[in-house]
């Protein structure tokens, strides 16, 4: 039995408290594991956590320790003090009061661009975003966020490392365009072999020690998962919502679910969903869904979740991105360009 405990408790060191940044098994919350055949159980102490939250932790363990090959059933007994009903829904006029969210001096608005899976476009979406937001006026920025597999650089032609100024780094600067990414910090063939405190230090640099001008927007393309980087980011900056990017594969669609349902129990506002590579136009006018159609608009009615665009998959974006030119795509993202920016005078 102590092996079993020892076991699922070092599958659920990843999970994060949503109020204390904190992993659960480390605090205490995850206690009485007990096993029935390959079926096992354990308890979850709740500690003033919203609905949404509790539910979030629920099935972040679920999910994770689906991991283990020969686990049946999973069933989490809730402990401790009883969830509080939310009775305030987030918005994206509102700024938390939390103390902790401190914004940064010249930035209006910041907006994360996440999926919970990778291989979706995310920070295709992100670049070609920023680029529609410049032409539409707006003063814009990019966190390449992505510590582990940052690919912004590639995408923008970003070549030159990042200068120093003081303790500051200066971003780089692509049509307009200010940008900083660990790809213009270490060089491209290099692994970053990281653990978590050294990536949040990372992202702290890249964010907050960062010679920013003045903004409009800051847009901030997140690494796949529901971990530590959102998690922080979330928990330390004022984000003014977040933009949730899908393939119409169902699995890709499950993998966002999660991170729609991290973005609500954190409190970050959902601006809508974006779903890439939705058909291939064809010639005669026609569209080709390969990867099947009407999964995103369902789930986004389901979720009651904003379905701001759908993307075609064409083989120009993956050139472009693969010759750093990116940003002539920008008038595909016109329409959710305009979304944003009502959002910024809205704000504002």
């Amino acid at each position: 039995m102590a092996f079993i405990s020892e076991t699922i408790k070092q599958y659920l060191k990843g999970i994060r408290d949503p109020l204390t940044g904190d992993d659960l098994v480390a605090t205490g919350m995850i206690s009485a594991v007990i096993q029935k055949g390959n079926d096992i159980g354990f308890a979850l102490e709740l500690r003033g956590h919203s609905l949404e939250q509790a539910e979030y932790l629920r099935q972040a363990c679920s999910e994770q320790l689906k991991n283990i090959a020969s686990i049946g059933q999973v069933t989490i007994a809730l402990t401790g003090q009883a969830p509080v009903q939310s009775h305030k829904e987030p918005s994206l006029q509102r700024q938390s009061s939390d103390s902790k969210k401190i914004p940064i001096p010249g930035i209006a608005s910041m907006i994360a661009v996440g999926a919970g899976k990778g291989g979706v476009g995310k920070s295709s979406v992100t670049v070609m975003l920023a680029a529609a937001c410049k032409k539409q006026g707006l003063r814009v920025g990019i966190v390449d966020a992505d510590i582990y597999g940052p690919s912004i650089p590639k995408m923008l032609g970003i070549t030159a490392q990042h200068r120093v100024e003081g303790n500051q780094l200066v971003p780089e600067e692509v049509n307009g365009i200010h940008v900083v990414s660990m790809g213009a910090l270490i060089p491209e063939e290099n692994a970053t072999i990281w653990r978590g405190p050294m990536v949040i230090k990372a992202l702290h640099q890249l964010v907050r020690l960062t010679k920013w001008p003045e903004l409009d927007v800051l847009l901030i393309d997140l690494p796949p998962g529901t971990g530590d980087v959102p998690l922080h980011l979330a928990q330390n900056y004022p984000l003014t919502g977040a933009i949730l990017v899908s393939t119409p594969q169902q699995v890709a669609l499950l993998d966002v679910k999660k991170a729609a349902r991290m973005f609500k129990a954190l409190q970050v506002p959902i601006i809508g969903l974006v779903e890439n590579m939705a058909y291939v136009p064809l010639d005669n006018g026609q569209k080709l869904h390969v990867f099947g159609e009407g999964g995103a608009q369902q789930w986004a009615a389901d979720e009651s979740v904003r379905l701001l665009t759908s993307l075609p998959l064409l083989s120009e974006i993956s050139k472009a991105g693969d010759q750093g030119s990116l940003f002539h795509f920008d008038t595909i993202m016109k329409e959710l360009a305009s979304v944003l920016l009502n959002i910024v005078i809205i704000k504002n």
